[in-house]
């Protein structure tokens, strides 16, 4: 028997609408990319490095001499600012205490010039001077513990105990002469053993009882 002849076979989708065979559509390959390699870390340049370490540096010796200033500041300025107020504050008290003091003066010699003074206006003014003078003493002797004057403190503080002494005979056996001259006596003893902030303590609150005194006999 003569094989039979096989027709070819053809696939639904080279079939056409109207049943005729259509020709194989070629497709193009895709596009072929190239294998990838491993990414590696980017490499840091020597001098970049050198830089990085010396911004490093000159930021530490900036923080370090920023926290200087401020302990310098804090450690030194500040209490030298405060004890700059304390001397003009002082130094106000004495100029005052002068002014006043040339005062009195002038008005004891104004006083004694006038024939018909009696003797209790005169004992008063004595002690008014005297008494102004204890404050000059004082005021002195403060402004010298501020500036560090020793020689000066010391020689005010033995005046100021000299017309204490003389405020205490033109008034002889007051409680108040005696509270200030105890009072002194401390801020003195405070003083010899170098205690400088109770001497000035002392002194203030001396300072405090003298205007107490003068405004009394003011009055």
């Amino acid at each position: 028997m003569e094989e039979q002849k096989k027709e070819p076979r053809l696939e639904p989708d080279l079939i056409g609408e109207e049943g005729l065979p259509q020709p194989p559509v070629e497709t193009e390959p895709g596009p072929v990319h190239p294998p990838v390699e491993p990414s590696q870390p980017p490499v840091i340049p020597h001098y970049r490095r050198r830089g990085r370490k010396i911004l490093g540096w000159m930021i530490l010796i900036l923080g370090l001499f920023a926290l200087g200033l401020g302990l310098e500041y804090f450690l030194y300025v500040r209490p030298l600012t405060r004890e700059l107020k304390t001397a003009r504050a002082d130094l106000a008290v004495l100029n005052e205490t002068r002014d006043k003091l040339a005062a009195a003066e002038q008005n004891l010699l104004d006083k004694q010039a006038e024939l018909d003074v009696t003797s209790t206006s005169l004992k008063d003014a004595q002690l008014h001077v005297a008494l102004l003078q204890v404050q000059n003493d004082i005021a002195v002797t403060r402004l010298a513990i501020t500036g560090q004057s020793w020689e000066t403190a010391t020689t005010a503080l033995d005046l100021a105990q000299k017309d204490l002494n003389t405020v205490g005979s033109l008034m002889p056996g007051t409680d108040s002469i005696i509270a200030l001259q105890t009072r002194l006596k401390s801020a003195t003893e405070a003083f010899k053993e170098k205690h400088y902030t109770v001497t000035q303590s002392e002194l203030e609150s001396l300072v405090g009882d003298l205007n107490l005194l003068v405004q009394r006999l003011v009055k």
